[in-house]
């Protein structure tokens, strides 16, 4: 799955943020938890492919990483 964002200056302009968010999560538990920096990029990889399933609507995510949204209904926008 693909984070693709519009800024509201240009909203023609689709931007793919999809590799610099995953990034950013493999720095984060690469600085919490150190380990191996293929293991940290394919669990961030993850974590955003369940953050984009949340995100649509779609619960079947339980026991991947993520903190519970509780106030967060399913199919519910964030």
């Amino acid at each position: 799955m693909r984070l693709v964002i519009r800024p509201a200056a240009a909203p023609a302009a689709a931007i793919d943020v999809t590799n610099a968010v995953v990034a950013a999560i493999a720095r984060e538990l690469d600085r919490v938890h150190h380990g191996n920096d293929t293991l940290n990029w394919l669990e961030a990889e993850q974590i955003v492919t369940d953050l984009l399933r949340r995100a649509n609507g779609e619960c079947e995510i339980a026991g991947r990483g993520l903190e519970p949204l509780e106030a967060l209904d399913c199919g519910a926008a964030l």
